[in-house]
């Protein structure tokens, strides 16, 4: 199938009103890192993240939700005999996505289910990144292709990974998708600006922050907002947060089409994680 590409007319900007009474905020620090980044969490409130060690190795961690209240049970993530671990994203069973660089430079991504790590390795690729994982076990992320050297986005989906280009771009990023399977990310045209785009039901819909130079989709929740970041024309870089009410309008109730998805994960039934994890494993 041939994706179409469909320009949205109406826009949002969004102003956010912070108020300190509802609001608590709380440090992560990984004991002895240099530096503790949060990436992703899920619904169950099980964060996943990177640290740097004092000889400025790249980790990954999972910090539990029932472990936050001692601040010390982080759990480290390192891909067996890699240099680097990067981290993508967490799903409701516990899943994660991320990736690794190994002793020769090449990155490449992975799965670790269950405690066990598999290999994401986008067929041909000289270079493969995950990015995040939906309670069904879809993955998406982006690849470096050795024809054009350029960066597609891609999903993996049931072992089989698709490749995900927007008509014309010459570059792109499949950056966050839902459990009902609509995907954000972004790409960058031929005259180098960058946009932002919705996957939903198999079109591409493009987006741009208004009067923005450069536009990023990162994350989507399951009510469809959007986060991500953009560059004004002074060059100075905001987040954003992009309402779904432009897409729902006329499309009756919200989320309802999906509430029986089967793909979903329930977290009573985590172990019943799709088995594709076994074709990447080396």
């Amino acid at each position: 199938m041939t994706p179409r590409l469909l320009i949205l007319g109406v826009l949002l900007s969004v102003g956010l009103q912070a108020h300190a009474d509802d609001q608590t905020f709380r440090t992560i620090n990984v004991p002895e890192a240099i530096l503790t980044r949060a990436i992703d969490l899920n619904a169950g409130g099980d964060i996943v993240g990177r640290y740097d060690s004092v000889d400025r190795v790249i980790h990954s961690y999972l910090l539990r939700a029932g472990e936050r209240s001692s601040g010390n049970d982080f759990t480290s993530i390192d891909f067996p005999g890699a240099v680097a671990t990067g981290m993508g994203g967490i799903n409701g069973c516990r899943d994660i996505s991320g990736w690794y660089r190994n002793t020769d430079g090449q990155t490449r991504g992975y799965l670790r289910h269950e405690r066990q790590f598999s290999l994401i390795d986008f067929p041909s690729a000289n270079f493969t990144q995950p990015a995040k994982i939906n309670d069904s076990g879809d993955i998406v992320g982006f690849y470096t292709s050795p024809e054009d050297g350029r960066d597609h986005g891609f999903l993996l989906r049931g072992g089989e990974f698709t490749t995900l280009d927007i008509p014309g771009a010459i570059r792109s990023e499949a950056a966050g998708i839902t459990s009902h399977g609509d995907i954000v990310g972004h790409y960058t045209n031929a005259d180098n600006t960058t946009h932002g785009y919705l996957l939903r039901r198999g079109q591409f819909h493009s987006f741009d922050f208004p009067d923005a130079i450069s536009t990023q989709a990162i994350g989507i929740n399951a009510r469809r907002d959007i986060v991500g970041f953009y560059d004004d024309a002074d060059h100075l870089t905001h987040g954003f947060l992009r309402s779904s009410e432009s897409d729902e309008r006329g499309n009756g109730n919200q989320n309802t089409e999906h509430d029986n998805d089967p793909r979903r994960c329930p977290p009573t039934a985590c172990s019943h994680f799709p088995n594709t994890a076994g074709r990447f494993q080396r």
